[in-house]
């Protein structure tokens, strides 16, 4: 489950253009991953940033998101 995302936006892609993604795991703590990400266009980097995902049980999760109906 994501928890915290950032995110830089380096350069423009036309559009149809092939794009590629590549994360890292920097960090744990925890439950706590952190990746590095960066993705790029075949010229260039366009994008990169940190992500923050939980990890979380699955059954869990969807309990409790059911009970905010």
């Amino acid at each position: 489950m994501g928890t915290w995302l950032e995110v830089a936006h380096r350069a423009a892609t036309p559009v149809g253009a092939d794009v590629r993604a590549e994360a890292e795991l920097i960090a744990v703590e925890g439950r706590i991953l952190t990746f590095a990400v960066t993705a790029y266009d075949p010229l260039e980097k366009i994008g990169e940033g940190r992500i923050r995902r939980a990890v979380v049980t699955r059954d869990r999760f969807l309990r409790k998101a059911e009970e905010k109906r």
